[in-house]
């Protein structure tokens, strides 16, 4: 309670030298990139590429909690709604990876608000089947099947390396 109270204390600005500070001092990769986002100013593509890098690494071994919370904060700090948007829906796609619901949850209502598109569709269908609302579900999947471009998708024939033409 104490550091809280001391931390409120300070203006944001003195808040974000310490955070910086923080990010040079800690030797976790994490700890360093958390207080680097808490000591930022406006959009930083160096820290958003090293986010990013830290993202596609964590996912690659699995840490599917970590991803999403990494991919939740570029999304924040992403300077085009566009990407915003898509990062979102991949951090989410974590978290139900991760079989975290409770986190993926709440992020529902803001996929619904954007433009709707297949992967949105299909996060959603996703979130749905695990929430166990098969008619929403159902709705939401074939909605993302519907809006996939098929064109896109190797056939089998396509697929097959001995595939002759």
């Amino acid at each position: 309670m104490v550091r809280t109270a001391v931390y409120d204390q300070l203006s944001l600005a003195r808040r974000a030298i310490l955070h910086a500070k923080a990010a040079r001092l800690v030797d976790d990769e994490a700890e360093s990139l958390r207080h680097r986002v808490s000591a930022t100013h406006g959009v930083e593509p160096a820290l958003i590429a090293d986010l990013e890098d830290y993202a596609t690494r964590e996912a690659a071994r699995g840490a599917w909690a970590s991803t999403g919370s990494t991919l939740a904060i570029i999304s924040r700090l992403s300077p085009t709604k566009s990407a915003r948007q898509q990062l979102l829906v991949r951090a989410v796609n974590a978290m139900i990876a991760g079989g975290d619901l409770i986190r993926a949850k709440p992020y529902a209502q803001q996929i619904m608000s954007m433009r709707p598109s297949p992967r949105s569709d299909a996060t959603l269908g996703h979130l749905a089947i695990l929430s166990g609302d098969p008619a929403e579900a159902e709705r939401r999947l074939g909605s993302a099947w519907r809006g996939v471009d098929r064109t896109r998708i190797p056939t089998s024939r396509q697929a097959s390396p001995n595939a002759t033409r």
